[in-house]
């Protein structure tokens, strides 16, 4: 009777058929948990990234239909048509009521082909871009990551060089004053890190130095 008791109070205290098993599965999940971005990782991902990605502010999609009763975005327009990246590529129309308004098309010339862009895919809300240099990222730090989430943030800080000298051109500073002076100054941003594939990644597409040129409060 003893004896039964005792392999009773045995069995009672060991797992089930699935206690090893499943034991085994969360050290071998918190064991696979990848191993947080370090400082050099951070900043080696980002001068990947900076390498393949210009700095480039909102502006509009290409080809650019500006109205005939826009002064303001006509004087853009022929900024940039004197700063050599812009054409006029004849007349146009932008929709509305009674066929619309009437436009004047402006094209990138050859020149200016490589500094209007279209944006990346979740950019959402910008139409075009304008690119004006590259990002070179000076150092750069993990503020915070969770391995278990796969996730990482990080800061860093940059400056933009490559700045292309139509940036100075007169009729450009004339209606971009401000411009030149903030291309020049350095800054600070933020960035995401998610794990995939086995390896740490930019979640999204960081656009440091990121100007507005639209002005859309005209």
């Amino acid at each position: 009777m003893l004896l039964t008791g005792a392999v009773l109070a045995v069995a009672a205290c060991s797992p089930g058929p699935g206690g090893d098993a499943s034991r085994a599965q969360g050290e071998a999940q918190e064991a696979w948990d990848p191993a947080p971005p370090s400082a050099g990782d951070a900043l080696a991902l980002l001068k990947r990234h900076f390498a393949a990605e210009p700095a480039c502010g909102a502006f509009f999609a290409m080809p650019w239909d500006v109205s005939t009763d826009s002064a303001h975005n006509r004087g853009r327009a022929e900024a940039l048509v004197q700063a050599g990246l812009l054409r006029a590529g004849g007349e146009s129309r932008l929709p509305g009521a009674g066929g619309g308004q009437p436009a004047i098309r402006f094209v990138p010339t050859e020149r200016g082909a490589a500094t209007f862009r279209a944006p990346a895919a979740g950019e959402g809300g910008v139409p075009g871009l304008i690119c004006y240099g590259t990002v070179v990222v000076e150092d750069a730090t993990v503020t915070d990551a969770d391995p278990m989430m796969r996730r990482a943030a990080i800061r860093y800080r940059y400056r933009l060089g490559d700045v292309p000298g139509w940036v100075r051109e007169p009729a450009v500073a004339a209606i971009w004053p401000w411009l030149s002076e903030r291309l020049a100054a350095p800054g600070e941003d933020n960035a995401r890190l998610i794990w995939r594939d086995g390896e740490w990644r930019l979640d999204g597409t960081p656009r440091p130095g990121a100007f507005d040129l639209r002005d859309l409060t005209h």
